[in-house]
């Protein structure tokens, strides 16, 4: 992750403004509504898909941003599934704030389908679960007695001290006790490297019986009955990850925008997204992020992508977006890079660059640059 900050203006820390220079800039940088442009989170996928391929989402624009940020801020940058078996329920640990499953489900199968197509969904991994209540998601091992069936039974160790070559039987590597040899009553000082573990076998405690195997069944908990490991269905837990071929700029925005929002609004700003601002000229100038303070102080910021490289002509573009608008702070976000020529533009125009495609590693970067410009006296 790199970030490239502008420069600063000459004069900008302690210039004063005038009431009628901030109402007059309050004008000339009006918000205004665009039509062009989606407003909404759902409006914003579906501009972003083939027009055969749109169709209306499921549940509220806050709830698929949600799932579009959980997904682009994870480590791999999967949704990945577990399981509450006290519910019987399957859930997305990144997306716990959320609503019930059924709703979340919902929201992916629909983000996954042929139609939408946003995400591609995969098989996490298959669980084993009872033949005759499938839908029952607890399900154990149990360990028996090859013997009398008894589930009360112990693993025995069988370990050979190096140094002297006794051999003697425990039931916890981990005891306590093992602190000197039984026959040459030397005291360990590295258990790992003094002592060599020869063997392993069972102890059933009911009939004292002695055996290297024990014997294997799942259980189903709910209904508190055994069943062979080859006799269990299997049932498929999915996982989510944005398709490779839908990374546009709306999608992370979707992904970035609204984190970085709440970090701009700590130092007073107020944020909207998926702006369109009037600039001096009267040129109406999109912006990813757009947020004011009660100074007259403005920051844009935009996310530009690319598979290699974002094209010189996006940082020219965000050039003229800014020297018309003169925002106090103007960050472009490039994913994944941009030329050193674009680097050197973009200084020179006071726009700090935000390269790499981590999105938390975005975020922090960002946030140092808002931190730095707003605490050396940008107020």
């Amino acid at each position: 992750m790199k970030f490239f900050p502008g420069k600063k203006k000459e004069g900008e820390d302690n210039k004063p403004s005038t009431k009628s220079e901030k109402k007059a800039d309050v004008v000339k940088q009006q918000v205004i509504v665009d039509e062009s442009k989606p407003s909404s989170v759902s409006a914003v996928l579906e501009s972003s898909l083939e027009p055969k391929t749109r169709t209306k989402m499921v549940g509220d624009d806050n709830d698929v941003a949600k799932i579009m940020q959980a997904i682009a801020s994870s480590k791999d940058h999967i949704l990945s599934p577990s399981i509450n078996f006290e519910k019987n329920q399957l859930y997305y640990p990144q997306l716990a704030d959320m609503r019930d499953y059924e709703h979340v489900q919902s929201l992916l199968d629909n983000l996954s389908s042929p139609t939408v197509n946003i995400l591609e969904k995969g098989v996490y991994e298959k669980l084993a679960v009872c033949p005759e209540h499938s839908k029952q998601l607890s399900v154990g091992i149990r360990l028996y007695c090859s013997s009398c069936f008894s589930t009360d039974i112990v693993k025995l160790h069988l370990i050979e001290h190096k140094m002297c070559g006794y051999i003697s039987e425990i039931k916890d590597m981990t005891n306590a006790d093992l602190t000197k040899c039984v026959s040459c009553k030397h005291t360990f000082k590295d258990i790992e490297k003094e002592i060599r573990r020869v063997g392993r076998w069972y102890q059933c405690n009911k009939c004292n019986t002695k055996f290297d195997n024990c014997v294997v069944k799942l259980h189903c908990r709910q209904f508190n009955h055994d069943f062979e490991i080859n006799q269990a269905s299997m049932i498929p837990l999915p996982y989510y990850k944005t398709k490779s071929d839908v990374k546009s700029p709306q999608i992370y925005a979707l992904s970035i925008v609204p984190q970085i929002s709440k970090k701009i609004e700590s130092y007073g700003f107020v944020a909207q997204e998926s702006s369109s601002i009037k600039g001096k000229s009267g040129v109406a100038h999109k912006a990813d992020l757009y947020a004011t303070n009660n100074k007259s102080q403005s920051i844009i910021i935009d996310i530009k992508t690319s598979e290699n490289e974002v094209p010189d002509a996006d940082v020219h573009s965000m050039i003229v977006k800014v020297l018309d608008m003169s925002p106090l702070l103007a960050i472009l976000v490039a994913i994944p890079k941009v030329s050193d020529a674009a680097k050197t533009m973009a200084s020179s125009a006071n726009i700090s660059v935000v390269t790499g495609n981590n999105i938390p590693e975005i975020i922090t970067s960002v946030d140092q640059i808002i931190n730095t410009r707003i605490s050396s006296g940008d107020k």
